[in-house]
């Protein structure tokens, strides 16, 4: 049995759903995504991924994407509205 995982670096981050740690810094700047910090590790929840990839605009996340990191992590087929 595997523990899920619930919460990501942000490398860990950028590898699960594909976007630059540089762009995941970004949008935590800017609002668009929340980063907690253990100690002076920051870290992203993983129930907070879903909600930002649903989030963006489908030029820059097809659904395909969401739905990949759905499958990874939670073993969903298709993402809940």
């Amino acid at each position: 049995m595997t523990a899920t995982k619930l919460s990501y670096t942000y490398a860990e981050a950028s590898a699960a759903t594909g976007i630059p740690v540089r762009t995941l810094q970004a949008r935590i700047t800017a609002g668009d995504l929340v980063a907690s910090r253990l100690g002076t590790k920051p870290i992203i929840l993983a129930a907070d991924l879903p909600a930002f990839l649903a989030s963006l605009p489908e030029k820059d996340c097809p659904m395909t994407l969401l739905s990949r990191f759905l499958r990874r992590n939670i073993g969903a087929d298709d993402p809940q509205p």
